[in-house]
């Protein structure tokens, strides 16, 4: 017969007293494993932005709606996706294999809005 297991005390978390950083990684690790999006948008001129984002979900097949979670720059300022998203109201995007995350990562490269980041400049 297997001995008892005493129950694990339950962990509470006080959002109001955990720093930004604190929150945003307890969030992030509830999901395991987190499977990354390669989210690809155009600007209004026709330039194509890639960024890998792993904060996002599907909350609806009928209707469809796809739930991204894209932070502003430290200055408030709308990342590429996002105002990209807003100008067009287009958002495709593509899930990567696991064997390919290193692809979505080298996404992650800083450009500027006159340059695409998906092999070719503009």
């Amino acid at each position: 017969m297997m001995d008892a297991i005493a129950p694990a005390e339950d962990v509470t978390f006080d959002f109001r007293t955990l720093s930004a950083r604190d929150r945003y990684k307890l969030m992030i690790g509830t999901v395991v494993p987190r499977p990354i999006a390669l989210v690809t948008t155009v600007d209004p001129q026709g330039r194509i932005n890639a960024a890998p984002f792993s904060f996002f979900n599907c909350l609806s097949a009928d209707p469809p709606i796809l739930a991204l979670g894209v932070e502003n720059h430290p200055d408030m300022s709308f990342k590429d996706t996002a105002l990209n998203i807003r100008l067009t109201e287009v958002l495709p995007s593509i899930s990567c294999r696991m064997r390919s995350p290193r692809r979505c990562i080298s996404a992650r490269c800083r450009s500027p809005p006159d340059a695409t980041n998906c092999g070719r400049r503009v």
